[in-house]
């Protein structure tokens, strides 16, 4: 203690007497000498003291408990004091000793791995620099993850002799990463059945690879020391600012740990390597929304994108965290999956419905079982709404009254894919060309008038969302003024006040006009070019700057939530439509855009990757692609997958469904 306060004592000497030199150095003209010889006195001295009081520092023994030791702890400790002490200049060349290093790193001896780590950690030599490289994790991983589960003997490091038979497995599988090669290791992450395992697996290889070696940093007080002083909380096991650069793979590290010792052991390759095949063989199926023109029963399809599921006596499924209902995505026809050759994944009749928590991004399904199409299940009166992730409102004047909670309803053709489950994008869209057009880009109407080569009509549908919107506006006409009155004149703000009583009387006469059209109405040229002269007059300059959110920028994108309404509506409105135009809405707009597509079994769609490392070794079940046809505006181009394991598939286990969300 006082060798330490020698040492601070003197430190802020040094900085005093060397501010007091430069002052009467630089201030002074001439050179205060007096002052300057008064500041070198205190500095010499103070330097002698700082030196001293440093390599007392530097050299004091470390505090260690006792540990009872062992001949192979012995030996080892030989091994590795030698390596140490060819550090000395003269002794072994770097190059000699850094072989001897990798020797030890890439052993076979998991034992002697890990009590080389613990060794070096134990002993506070410099992270990174023991001979097995970054082998201080395995015991520090099992001592982190033993005081966050609350296990025994929490605030020490674990020796080798001390891990149970899970921990060992663990430091197994942490081995392999840090000792394998990148084949090894590889060849590990892809049979592995435990799916948690592969991301962390993958991370700790390639974080060991890139710092095989920690620069050294100085540490007066041990690491050790603060792992036996800590007590409550798990952050304080390790001095985050001394692992910073070590912290993704020390977390993948414990992982590893949490996931291996609560099952109990690591999976085996030979069972890995089984479950890896029963999935790469079960084949790809193609579910696509049925062609407008092609789908005789429109209205009593087995197998459905949205609308209302019909699920016999099954109840509607709930949120387990907030009590309501879940949203429905589809309804799967059983019968045809076992005519595709799918009897051995999933039971050869009945159907799978699908749900999804919104807000907790959950999702369930519920099997009906029969051969005999359910009737409709009414949607339960506090569904929660959907329009947030729709680009249109469903207004429900002047038909059957739609749903907030219900997304479009959609057949669905069933075929398949015809790809192999390690097939890249390339192949994935030749594949997907063979089923229907491929596009870049969301419905447009402009798109689908030039190459129908027809006008643009317009109907009360159009007038409805164009009121909507409109009204949706008026209520932010007080906030756009807010934020512009500070930076006008009274005269300039009166105008704009003027302006915006304006542009209510506007919303509140095209508003009147939508209430006295029927909603499927098609619009005569007068009622056309009327709404034309509207539109015109509220994107105009005066009027523009109210109605930039939510009114559509153009008359064709308010035409184009027209023609995503009356896509997925009954046959008499579909019918409203130009030949022509039905007919490039039916053949051009069946798949997603950008290749994406909904799947059952494969290899889905990996957007960040991360979704298919944690279900590594379980199949998906289903896949929901960005779809704006369907209302599935899913995050930036995001895919919603269920996934669930052979042996959960097989017990027909469907309580056992994980959902994954991932997007851009």
């Amino acid at each position: 203690m006082i060798v330490r306060l020698l040492f601070l004592i003197s430190f802020l000497c040094i900085f005093a007497s060397s501010a007091v030199g430069f002052y009467a150095k630089e201030f002074y003209q001439p050179m205060n000498w007096p002052l300057m010889k008064q500041s070198m006195a205190v500095l010499v001295p103070s330097l002698i003291v700082f030196f001293v009081s440093f390599s007392i520092l530097k050299r004091r023994p470390l505090k260690r408990a006792p540990q009872r030791t062992t001949p192979q702890d012995d030996a080892l400790k030989a091994r590795i004091k030698q390596l140490v002490t060819s550090k000395k200049p003269g002794s072994r060349p770097p190059e000699e000793r850094k072989a001897v290093q990798d020797q030890l790193a890439r052993s076979n001896d998991v034992e002697a791995f890990y009590l080389a780590g613990w060794d070096d950690f134990d002993q506070n030599r410099y992270l990174g620099q023991a001979p097995a490289g970054k082998a201080f994790l395995m015991p520090l991983a099992a001592g982190l993850n033993r005081q966050i589960s609350g296990g025994r003997q929490q605030n020490t490091l674990p020796t080798y002799q001390a891990l149970t038979k899970a921990e060992q497995e663990a430091v197994k599988v942490i081995h392999r990463c840090l000792t394998g090669s990148a084949r090894d290791v590889d060849a590990v992450m892809k049979t592995t059945q435990a799916g948690k395992l592969f991301e962390p697996m993958y991370i700790l290889y390639r974080e060991s690879e890139r710092f095989w070696g920690l620069k050294e940093t100085y540490q007066e007080e041990t690491i050790y020391e603060r792992v036996t002083a800590s007590h409550a909380k798990p952050q304080n096991l390790v001095d985050k600012e001394d692992l910073k650069d070590i912290a993704m793979a020390l977390n993948s590290a414990r992982t590893i740990f949490e996931v291996v010792t609560g099952e109990g052991k690591a999976p085996s390759v030979e069972d890995s390597q089984s479950v890896r095949a029963e999935i790469e063989a079960a084949e790809a199926i193609l579910l696509k929304r049925a062609p407008r023109l092609e789908c005789a029963d429109w209205s009593s399809a087995r197998s459905w994108f949205g609308g209302r599921p019909r699920l016999g006596r099954i109840d509607w499924p709930c949120s387990n965290s907030s009590g309501e209902p879940m949203v429905f995505l589809a309804q799967i026809d059983l019968a045809r999956i076992h005519d595709l050759g799918g009897s051995e994944l999933l039971p050869s009749e009945g159907w799978l419905a699908f749900f999804m928590d919104l807000k907790e991004m959950r999702g369930t399904v519920r099997h009906i079982e029969g051969h005999v199409l359910p009737d409709i299940t009414p949607a339960p009166d506090d569904l929660p709404s959907v329009e947030e992730w729709k680009s249109w409102r469903r207004l429900g004047k002047g038909g059957e009254p739609q749903s907030e909670g219900l997304f479009p309803y959609h057949p669905m053709q069933i075929e398949k894919l015809g790809i192999a489950y390690d097939a890249d994008d390339d192949e994935r869209n030749i594949a997907l060309s063979a089923h229907g057009k491929l596009r870049k880009y969301n419905l447009s109407a402009s798109k689908v008038l030039e190459k129908a080569n027809a006008p643009a009509e317009f109907f009360g549908q159009s007038l409805m969302v164009f009121a909507d919107a409109l009204r949706r506006a008026a209520e932010q006409k007080d906030l756009v003024i807010s934020r512009q009155e500070r930076h006008l004149s009274p005269e300039d703000l009166e105008s704009l006040k003027e302006t915006a009583r304006q542009f209510e009387g506007i919303c509140r006469e095209v508003s009147r006009w939508a209430e006295s059209v029927p909603r499927w109405h098609q619009l005569s040229s007068a009622e056309t070019d009327e709404l034309k002269a509207v539109f015109a007059k509220v994107r105009a300059d005066d009027l523009r700057q109210f109605c930039r959110w939510p009114v559509p920028g153009s008359l064709e994108d308010l035409l184009t939530q027209t023609y995503l309404e009356m896509l997925s509506a009954d046959d008499w409105v579909f019918s409203k439509l130009p030949l022509e135009v039905r007919t490039v809405l039916s053949e051009d707009y069946a798949l997603p855009t950008r290749g994406y597509c909904h799947q059952m079994f494969g290899r889905g769609i990996s957007v960040q990757s991360n979704a298919a490392w944690e279900h590594e070794g379980d199949h998906m079940l289903l896949q929901l692609a960005y779809d704006v046809e369907m209302g599935w505006n899913f995050g930036d181009m995001g895919v919603f997958q269920y996934w669930i394991s052979p042996e959960n598939l097989k017990l027909r286990n469907w309580s056992a469904v994980e959902l994954s969300f991932e997007c851009n």
